[in-house]
């Protein structure tokens, strides 16, 4: 989607999109990447204002706090910003989370707890000082910053979808990427009930800076492990398989599938042979090298594997301020 082959270092990302459409589980699956590529030389942050953190979970998504994750839950949006600029000051962290632009409730709206004399944009101003504030340290520090926002109703009645804290934040963010969980809902048999375990999702980055913008992908993910993955995330393994088939990496020739000396006859078959003969790293490796190298994407119509989940969601999210 990006184009540069992963999170760019320094630089402010988003995420938005309506409630339940995994923004959180993307951001931790996000500081995980991170702090894989340094390999725990350095740790990751998660700013809660939300104060709805769930450890346990962010441990099934690979990240246990005060080991690899430090978790701060500040009672307004001025403290969180003092503390995102402190944390990124430390040189102990490669990435961190504001969680979220929405929910960061001022000092003014905490000490008068009524609407009656509350500000007027009070929430786009906190966020405007957050992101000039943190851009340039981010960018010095090398710190790669993600932001997490909410859709809110269009009071214009155009019934376009809208994010909160103003235009300053937009601009400042070099990555806008648009969550969208897919109409189709994947369920399994967990202790005898049918259970729901995940959905696929639909990301369009908005704005990109280091590519075409509004291009569109999706993934699977799982919230628990079942019989499509064996644990909590995102299923790479099919997404690799959709990748090495459409770049070419895996070769096709009718019913039959095959990459170097691995041949087998139908696409599951084939990638189980990938998979357990112990070189499915050196599979993506060609992938990732296709990738950057700009290889031509194979079009294949007609065919579930590789077609675009449905969406109830609008689309229409260009905003012509931005």
């Amino acid at each position: 989607l990006l184009a540069v082959g992963g999170w760019p270092e320094g630089k402010l990302i988003e995420f938005f999109a309506k409630e339940h459409s995994g923004k959180s589980s993307f951001a931790l699956l996000a500081l995980k990447d991170c702090y894989d590529y340094y390999k725990g030389e350095k740790l990751v942050a998660y700013i809660d204002l939300e104060h709805r953190f769930n450890p346990e979970w962010a441990e099934k998504l690979g990240l246990r706090v005060d080991e690899s994750l430090i978790v701060v839950q500040p009672p307004d949006a001025e403290t969180g910003t003092d503390m995102m600029v402190e944390l990124i000051r430390s040189k102990q962290i490669c990435a961190i989370v504001w969680d979220s632009t929405g929910a960061a409730a001022t000092k003014h709206s905490m000490q008068h707890l009524t609407d009656k004399n509350d500000k007027v944009g009070g929430n786009a101003a906190v966020m405007k000082r957050n992101v000039q504030t943190v851009a340039p340290l981010a960018n010095l520090y090398g710190v790669t910053c993600f932001y997490l926002n909410q859709l809110r109703a269009d009071m214009d009645g155009y019934n376009r979808p809208m994010t909160p804290g103003g235009h300053a934040v937009k601009h400042a963010m070099s990555v806008r990427i648009y969550l969208r969980p897919g109409s189709d809902k994947y369920f399994d048999k967990i202790n005898g009930e049918n259970v729901q375990v995940g959905f696929p999702v639909v990301m369009k980055t908005v704005k990109n800076s280091y590519g075409p913008p509004f291009r569109e992908g999706w993934t699977d993910f799982y919230n628990q492990p079942c019989v499509f993955l064996g644990h909590a995330g995102i299923d790479t393994q099919r997404d690799l398989a959709r990748m090495g088939i459409l770049l070419g990496v895996a070769q096709r020739a009718g019913a039959w599938f095959s990459w170097r000396d691995i041949r087998a006859q139908g696409r599951d078959a084939f990638f189980q042979q990938v998979w357990e003969s112990g070189r499915k790293d050196e599979f993506e490796a060609e992938i990732v090298a296709a990738i950057k190298k700009g290889s031509g994407i194979t079009e294949i119509d007609g065919d579930e594997f590789f077609g675009r989940p449905l969406t109830n969601d609008t689309e229409n999210i260009e905003d012509p301020e931005v």
